[in-house]
């Protein structure tokens, strides 16, 4: 389990990377849309296998942990609002109107990106919160666990 909350941080920092880099487009006189296109699929690519890992991990700690779990629903249910903007820019994408490409990137590729950018630091020290910096001392992930059950 450790190891997969250190798995999904480290994609974590993969995806900061590529919106980095598609701000660093935003932050150009000129958009380069191809460009752009490949940083968003190549994000996408990432998040769809990385939001399935992602939420059987939160519903481990659902199970396993027997107290209120409202952060693991919150991300669910950020992950669902996240297919909206995805939606938006895919049909933009796909349109191949670039018009409607600009106002998509600049209305929800903007939104999207400031809103994954949070749910990433805001998941982050949510795992961070069961490792609790014990783990030289833990035996075991259930300890761990066990450990903040008792937080």
């Amino acid at each position: 389990m450790i190891k997969s909350i250190f798995y999904v941080k480290r994609e974590h920092l993969k995806i900061k990377c590529i919106l980095n880099r598609i701000d660093g487009f935003f932050n150009e006189d000129k958009i380069n849309h191809l460009n752009v296109i490949k940083e968003f699929e190549d994000l996408k690519r990432i998040w769809d296998k990385h939001e399935r890992g992602e939420e059987e991990l939160l519903y481990f700690f659902k199970q396993f942990v027997q107290k209120p779990f409202p952060n693991g629903t919150m991300f669910i249910e950020q992950h669902k609002q996240f297919k909206g903007h995805w939606k938006v820019l895919q049909d933009a994408i796909n349109s191949e109107d670039l018009s409607k490409l600009d106002v998509a990137l600049d209305t929800d590729g903007r939104m999207f990106i400031r809103k994954l950018r949070e749910h990433i630091d805001a998941e982050d020290k949510f795992f961070d919160s069961f490792v609790v910096r014990k783990e030289d001392t833990a035996d075991s992930d259930t300890e761990i666990l066990e450990t903040y059950k008792n937080l």
